[in-house]
């Protein structure tokens, strides 16, 4: 009898982030979005990070069915770009709140929070534990 294709929880956060990231990788590419001040991101061009922000979220997808251990790929994977939007967000910040400096972004300590917010989550979902298969699942 063929086994039944589970999911489970780690693998529905992966096809859930995954799934945004490609559709944000694709916003990206198609209208790249300017920060108001200087963010050290934004100065890849939007194609290339479009193309990053795809790839990552595929490979997440990819790997949502992969059983949990294996399907660290995939995770880290889907970490890669926000950890690149927090520290972007945050040398921006530090850039404007130094005298001296001339470029930065005023709010990019709230971009930085929120990413690592994001970061944060994705690596509290990687130590989740799938519960064991209920009687009867195969």
């Amino acid at each position: 009898m063929a086994r039944r294709l589970r999911l489970g929880r780690r693998g529905s956060a992966l096809v859930l982030v995954g799934a945004c990231w490609v559709l944000l990788g694709v916003s990206v590419i198609i209208e790249p979005y300017s920060s108001a001040g200087w963010v050290p991101h934004e100065e890849i061009p939007g194609w290339a990070r479009g193309i990053v922000w795809i790839a990552t979220g595929l490979i997440g997808v990819i790997t949502a069915w992969w059983p949990p251990g294996k399907d660290r790929w995939g995770f880290a994977a889907i970490v890669l770009m926000p950890l690149e939007r927090a520290a972007s967000f945050a040398v921006a910040a530090v850039g404007w709140a130094l005298p001296g400096i001339d470029h930065g972004a005023p709010r990019g300590w709230i971009s930085a929070l929120i990413w690592s917010a994001v970061v944060a989550l994705i690596m509290l979902i990687t130590g989740w534990q799938e519960p064991p298969p209920k009687r009867g699942d195969k």
